[in-house]
């Protein structure tokens, strides 16, 4: 599956960071090795996680740089037609904000 999406972000300012301060739009996969873009648009995977039901978010599949926390929310969301194969009736968080150890630890 490739699918081509828009990013939506937040009107407020939210904290619009990682491939969503640069880009409009991502392409989702589920390849299991996908390149980390095609003709320049960032991919990103799904991830399901079981957190009090089934919790659906994408995150970059390009490499985080060591000694970061991992990705996280940075306030932004994907979406597709579902016709088009998107995987979920309403828009998906887009994990693409990353942190240091050091700045992530910091926070309470």
């Amino acid at each position: 599956m490739r699918i081509r999406c828009n990013i939506l972000k937040p009107q407020y300012g939210g904290d619009n960071c990682g491939i969503s301060q640069i880009h409009d739009t991502v392409i989702l996969t589920d390849e299991e090795i996908p390149p980390d873009d095609i003709n320049g648009i960032p991919v990103v995977r799904l991830v399901r996680r079981d957190i009090q039901g089934e919790y659906l978010h994408v995150e970059p599949v390009k490499k985080i740089p060591l000694g970061s926390a991992g990705h996280m929310s940075g306030g932004c969301f994907i979406t597709a037609s579902q016709s088009m194969g998107f995987p979920s009736r309403y828009p998906i968080p887009l994990h693409d904000r990353i942190e240091t150890l050091e700045l992530y630890n910091s926070m309470d």
